[in-house]
């Protein structure tokens, strides 16, 4: 099972979804962007690192820019919501659920189209996580 955290609403629901629709011994891998990089404004290559949210933050992001990939243009869409989890709060909405760890890794390689500017700099943040979570057999 593959899945996008930072859309999910509720952690706990979610990972006791997941944890009932895996087989014993089956495993939820996660690959996404570290809730470190969500502190920080996005950028273009060069641009400053400004730190510009709490890494507490409860309230969810609203995007209303859409982007046609295609094409190239932008527009504005429906309201997106996206949603800061602190890494202890998926690692432990996994755990809660009755799943094993088995990998964690913070990575430092960029995985969306936003955060051009925390690319190649030192101190480098996290830019991205992997985490599988296996269901005991």
């Amino acid at each position: 099972m593959l899945v996008g955290i930072r859309w999910m609403p509720d952690l706990g629901g979610f990972f006791t979804v997941a944890a009932r629709m895996l087989k014993p011994g089956g495993a939820l891998f996660i690959y996404e962007q570290h809730p470190i990089i969500e502190m920080i404004e996005p950028g273009r290559p060069g641009d400053a690192l400004l730190w510009g949210y709490s890494y507490f933050k409860h309230e969810p992001f609203v995007d209303t820019d859409g982007l046609d990939y295609y094409g190239g243009t932008t527009y504005e869409s429906k309201p997106l919501y996206s949603f800061l989890h602190k890494m202890s709060d998926v690692i432990m909405a996994g755990i809660n659920a009755g799943l094993a760890v088995e990998h964690f890794e913070e990575r430092p390689n960029h995985i969306s189209n936003t955060w051009y500017n925390a690319e190649a700099r030192e101190p480098q943040p996290p830019m991205s996580f992997t985490l599988v979570l296996r269901k005991p057999i």
